[in-house]
């Protein structure tokens, strides 16, 4: 009876077990799926910081530009456009920055997942070896096929060997 109610908490343990598993896992894929996201973020962030280098080099070649030539006012025109523009990239690699911080405390946080599952996976094989070691010796004890090798504690052994049982 008791061995029922064990194997019923040993069993119940185990659902847990596969349960926790399975939600580190779903937890697993969507750090995967974040960490793709913000590595596409990342692409985006250094074409957008070639983008900006190459929009305050031409400033930078417009501004001088307009002091060798000043009758080419369409040109002049163009400043505030470009600044505009020069503050909508800063303020997308202001964003695309932190993305790259929360990329790497994902990063951070997979690790620990993937430790956590691996650690919860090696308690699901132990566990599982424990409830077949347990299962084998209860056939074994039905069935009356033991010896006193079966049980290596001593107090087993003296009573086999007295034939007390």
């Amino acid at each position: 009876m008791a061995q029922e109610m064990q194997l019923t908490t040993l069993h119940t343990e185990r659902q847990e077990l596969h349960e926790q598993v399975e939600v580190q896992h779903k937890k697993w894929q969507e750090a995967v799926q974040k960490i793709q996201t913000l590595e596409a973020a990342q692409v985006v962030n250094a074409e957008n910081e070639q983008k900006l280098k190459e929009l305050e080099n031409k400033m930078t070649q417009q501004e001088q530009d307009s002091v060798i030539v000043k009758n080419m006012r369409s040109d002049l025109g163009r400043i505030p456009e470009l600044e505009k523009e020069l503050r909508q990239l800063k303020e997308k690699n202001a964003y695309c920055r932190e993305v790259e911080d929360n990329n790497s405390l994902l990063k951070e946080e997979l690790e620990s997942l993937r430790k956590k599952l691996e650690r919860l996976e090696k308690l699901k094989e132990e566990k599982v070896a424990l409830e077949l070691e347990n299962e084998e010796g209860l056939v074994t004890i039905r069935h009356g096929r033991f010896t006193t090798d079966d049980f290596p504690l001593p107090v087993l052994h003296q009573h086999f060997s007295t034939g007390v049982v």
